[in-house]
């Protein structure tokens, strides 16, 4: 697991993962990691962040980018660890040191001081807690797969073409109502970017979707502000959007769709579509992330899909 694969509510993303053959990864043994280990990411850009291991995400090895902390058995319940180390985190960062890049030291975690209740209500403090997650993690799975289904069958009308091939092939197209399927043609024809169906058209994206379009917001202006850290890598929505004084930054509105440019936000699929403004509201945010807007016919949505 690297440090990309570590999201920012603390999940694993095995997405752009790198694997080992299992002859190799025998060599590592000593780097595997257990379920309920907590990881702490000690180095660079996302430093700070820290992660948590289900049995979902095994096997896993560590990397050496970030530390293991494993509770004591008997002594101290891994999960009520990761709890207590999560939120006392933050304070510490303060220690972070380095000339090139931003580090913590072994050291000083060697010497931090967590609450260690009697075991019992250690167990108790977790089971809330970790039920709450538990319960988060499932609704992500699920919005995941409903994500999923979306882009196959976006895929599918607008990429596959598949009701045009259906109808060519003198066959309903699946799952389509008459008037659903009367939006499509029979037949394809050439163009730039080769097939496509008959009375559709290609057309450069500037021409059908503004790209980072102009809007209104006066400096000093209090605007809702989205920062790249909650920009979401599944599902559509932002994390947490904060009231901010605006300087400078990308502007968007209700509709819009924004789509991370830098590593390794992008190659995490940072993606968000703007549902959470008024409609008539400009929120701002990072400049390291694209605006796109549709222009009529088409529906905000298309972009972010």
């Amino acid at each position: 697991l690297r440090t990309l694969n570590i999201q920012e509510d603390g999940q694993i993303n095995r997405n752009d993962g790198v694997y080992l053959p299992p002859e190799k990864a025998e060599m590592y043994e000593r780097f595997s990691l257990q379920e309920h280990d907590t990881l702490l990411v000690m180095v660079g850009a996302t430093l700070g962040k820290v992660g948590y291991i289900r049995k979902s995400d095994l096997p896993a090895l560590l990397n050496q980018n970030m530390w293991l902390i494993r509770g004591h058995p008997g002594y101290c319940c891994k999960r009520y660890l990761h709890y207590a180390f999560k939120y006392i985190v933050s304070s510490s960062l303060g220690w972070a040191s380095g000339s090139a890049r931003d580090f913590l030291r072994r050291d000083d975690y060697r010497n931090l001081k967590i609450p260690v209740p009697p075991l019992s209500i250690q167990k108790a403090i977790a089971h809330i807690l970790g039920t709450l997650d538990d319960k988060i993690e499932l609704n992500r799975r699920m919005n995941a797969t409903l994500e999923a289904m979306a882009r196959a069958l976006f895929k599918s009308l607008f990429v596959n073409f598949d009701p045009v091939r259906a109808k060519m092939g003198g066959r309903k197209p699946v799952g389509m109502d008459e008037e659903t399927s009367g939006l499509f043609p029979e037949g394809f024809e050439e163009s730039a970017i080769g097939p496509i169906p008959e009375g559709w058209s290609a057309k450069p994206l500037p021409e059908v979707i503004e790209v980072n379009p102009r809007r209104a917001l006066k400096s000093g202006a209090i605007a809702p502000y989205l920062d790249m850290k909650n920009m979401p890598t599944q599902g559509h929505c932002a994390e947490e959007v904060i009231n901010r004084e605006f300087r400078s930054g990308s502007k968007f509105q209700h509709g819009d769709t924004l789509l991370a440019r830098i590593t390794p936000c992008l190659e995490n699929g940072k993606t968000a579509f703007v549902d959470f403004l008024e409609i008539d509201q400009i929120g701002w945010g990072s400049t390291e992330y694209i605006v796109f807007s549709p222009k009529p016919p088409l529906p905000p949505q298309f972009a972010y899909y």
